[in-house]
C-alpha cells in the first residue's frame, strides 16, 4: 500500500511586453512623463494607437491551488497472481484577474476603466484496477496482464467583465463597475478503457508482445463512443545466441533488433462537439437584444454526430547497440506511420449558419522517418562522473490518398504526394531597378500579380506556383551530464534545419532591430532609378507581399 498528496500554490503578477516596446528608434519619445505617467503627449497626443506602452499599467494577476493526491494497492492474491489498483484525484482552482485602469489610457479620450475577472475550477478522479500473472514455461517466462480504466473530469469557468469605472481604487470589485457582463461554462469528460497484455520472452532471447484495449471517451455521440486498437511487437536479442558470443569481440556486449505494428486511438476534440448548443449569443459576440420581453436564442456550433475515433497505424523497427561493458550505447529506428480519419475542424460557407465543424477527414496521411541516438559514458569513477548523449530525428509528412479532395473544402490547399503543411509562394525577381520595389514572376501573364497565399497554383488569379514546406527538415539534441560526488551539472542543446525568413528582408530601416544589420546589408537600398540593390527604398508603407513570395526564406 502507497499513499501521497501534494498542495502546490502559484502567484503571478504580470503585465504584457510586445516587440514594438524594445525595437523603436533611439529618439523615440520618452516613456513616462515628468509627472511619471504615461507620456501619450509627445506619442501623438489624440492619437492613442501610436503608443506602445500602454500595458505597462495593465497588470494581470494569476492564482492557481492544486491538490494532487494518489494511491496504489498492491495484493498477491496467489503465487504469480497479482491484484494492483491505483486510484488518483486532483482538484484544482484558479483565479485569472486583468485590470485596464484610466491610467492606463489616454487622458484626451475621457476614459474609463475596465477589469476582466476570471474563475476556473476543475476536478478529476482516476481509478485503475489491474491483475496480472506471471509464471515460467519451459525455458521461458509468460505473463498476462488485464486492466481497466474509469476517469472523470469536471471543469467550470466563470469570466465577469466589468467597465465604466471611474476611479482605478474601484477596480477590484466588479459591483463598482456601471456596466457588467457575465459568462459561464460547465464540462465533463468521461474516459473508460478495459485493456489486455499477453507477452512471452524465451530464454532471454526472444520476445513477443500482444495489446489489445478497448477505448469509450465522452467526446463522441453514444453509437460512436468505443474504438477498438491493439498492437504486436517481437524483438531478437541477437548476442545472447551462443554462435553470436563466439563472432563477436570481447568489447561488442549486445545487439538487440526489434519491430512491431500497432493501432493508436485519438479522441482530440472538444466536449460536447456532437450535440446542438445553444445560447443567447453566437460565441465571441454580444448578446442579442431581446424583442417584445421575449429572450432569443440562436444556436452555437454545427452539429456532426458522425465523427468517430482517429485510427493511427505505426511500423517500426530498431536495432540497439552497446559497447565497452555498456559505456557506449547505439539506436536506430525506422518508423512509418498512416493516419486515417483524422479529427479535423472544417471550414464551411458562412452562408451555412456556421464557418466550421467538426468531422473526420477522409485523407490518409503518411508520416515516416528515422530516429537515432547515442549515449556514452566518458569517465566514471567514484566521485566523477561524465556521460554525453546524441540524438537525431528526419520525418516525411505526406498526403497519400484523399477521396473526393477535388471537390472538397481542402481542393485548393491539399495536393496527393505532398505535405499537409505546403503552401504555394510568389516567385521572387529581385529588385526592380527602375522603382525600387520588390518584383515578382506574373506566372498567369495577366498582368497583376496578385498572391493568395496557401492555395493550390491557378486558383482565381494567384500567381503563386513556387511549392514551400515549412515542416523542419530534422531535428535533435546534445546532451552532457557531469557528476562530482553529491553534486552535478546538467545540459542540453536542442537543434533543427528548416528555411527560415531572411531576417533582413523586413525590417524597417530605423527601428532598433536593425542594431544586427552588418553595414554591408543596411547600406546595399535602393536609393535611385538604376540602382542594382539587394533591398527596397526606403518606405513608411507596406510592402508585404515579399512575405507571399520564396525569396522570403
Amino acid at each position: 500500500f502507497n499513499m501521497s498528496a501534494g498542495y502546490t500554490y502559484t502567484y503571478v503578477d504580470a503585465i504584457a511586453l510586445f516587440e514594438e516596446m524594445i525595437s523603436l528608434p533611439p529618439n523615440a519619445p520618452a516613456i513616462l512623463d515628468s509627472k511619471g505617467a504615461l507620456n501619450y503627449a509627445e506619442w501623438g497626443g489624440a492619437t492613442s494607437n501610436l503608443y506602445p506602452f500602454s500595458t505597462l499599467r495593465m497588470p494581470n494577476i494569476t492564482r492557481f491551488n492544486n491538490l494532487a493526491s494518489n494511491m496504489v494497492i498492491n495484493y498477491e492474491m496467489l503465487k504469480g497472481l497479482r491484484l494492483m489498483v491505483t486510484a488518483a484525484y486532483s482538484s484544482g482552482m484558479g483565479t485569472s484577474d486583468t485590470y485596464i485602469p484610466i491610467a492606463s489610457r489616454n487622458p484626451l479620450e475621457n476614459p474609463t476603466g475596465e477589469a476582466n475577472f476570471g474563475t476556473t475550477k476543475n476536478n478529476t478522479w482516476l481509478i485503475g484496477p489491474q491483475l496480472s500473472f506471471s509464471r515460467f514455461i519451459g525455458k521461458g517466462s509468460l505473463e498476462i496482464m488485464v486492466a481497466g480504466n474509469l476517469e472523470n473530469t469536471t471543469t467550470s469557468a466563470v469570466t465577469m467583465m466589468g467597465s465604466g469605472y471611474t476611479n482605478d481604487e474601484l477596480l477590484g470589485s466588479i459591483s463598482n463597475a456601471v456596466t457588467q457582463r457575465s459568462s459561464d461554462n460547465f464540462a465533463q469528460y468521461k474516459f473508460a478503457s478495459l485493456k489486455a497484455r499477453v507477452s512471452y520472452n524465451w530464454a532471454r532471447k526472444y520476445a513477443i508482445t500482444l495489446n489489445g484495449s478497448r477505448d469509450g471517451s465522452s467526446k463522441f455521440a453514444p453509437d460512436r463512443l468505443y474504438g477498438n486498437f491493439g498492437s504486436a511487437g517481437v524483438s531478437w536479442i541477437l548476442s545472447e545466441e551462443k554462435w553470436m558470443k563466439q563472432i563477436l569481440p570481447s568489447w561488442f556486449n549486445f545487439i538487440k533488433f526489434r519491430t512491431s505494428y500497432g493501432i493508436t486511438g485519438s479522441n482530440a476534440v472538444g466536449d460536447y462537439q456532437y450535440l446542438s448548443q445553444w445560447g443567447v449569443s453566437v460565441t465571441g459576440t454580444a448578446a442579442l437584444p431581446g424583442y417584445d420581453g421575449v429572450r432569443p436564442y440562436v444556436p452555437r456550433q454545427a452539429v456532426n454526430q458522425q465523427y468517430h475515433w482517429e485510427a493511427n497505424k505505426k511500423w517500426d523497427a530498431g536495432v540497439t547497440l552497446s559497447f565497452l561493458k555498456e559505456r557506449i550505447g547505439l539506436g536506430f529506428s525506422v518508423y512509418r506511420e498512416i493516419s486515417d480519419d483524422q479529427l479535423i475542424t472544417q471550414r464551411t460557407p458562412s452562408f451555412s449558419g456556421f464557418t466550421s465543424v467538426i468531422t473526420n477527414r477522409p485523407g490518409r496521411v503518411e508520416n515516416k522517418g528515422l530516429e537515432a541516438s547515442l549515449n556514452a559514458t566518458l569517465i566514471a569513477n567514484k566521485n566523477f562522473t561524465w556521460s554525453i548523449g546524441y540524438g537525431f530525428a528526419y520525418n516525411v509528412n505526406k498526403l497519400l490518398s484523399y477521396p473526393g479532395l477535388d471537390h472538397s473544402p481542402h481542393a485548393t490547399a491539399y495536393r496527393i504526394g505532398q505535405s499537409l503543411s505546403t503552401i504555394y509562394l510568389l516567385h521572387y525577381l529581385g529588385i526592380d531597378p527602375l522603382t525600387g520595389d520588390y518584383s515578382f514572376e506574373d506566372h498567369n501573364k495577366d498582368g497583376e500579380i496578385i498572391p493568395i497565399g496557401g492555395f493550390m497554383p491557378g486558383y482565381v488569379k494567384d500567381d503563386s506556383y513556387i511549392a514551400y514546406n515549412p515542416d523542419l527538415e530534422f531535428d535533435g539534441s546534445v546532451s552532457s551530464n557531469i557528476r562530482y560526488k553529491n553534486a552535478s551539472l546538467s545540459f542540453i542543446l536542442t537543434y533543427s534545419a528548416k528555411k527560415l525568413p531572411n531576417p533582413f528582408l523586413v525590417n524597417a530601416i530605423g527601428g532598433m532591430k536593425n542594431f544586427y544589420m552588418p553595414a554591408s546589408e543596411l547600406s546595399n537600398y535602393w536609393q535611385k532609378p538604376g540602382d542594382q540593390a539587394k533591398y527596397p527604398r526606403f518606405t513608411n508603407g507596406s510592402l508585404s507581399d515579399i512575405r507571399a513570395s520564396d525569396g522570403y526564406y
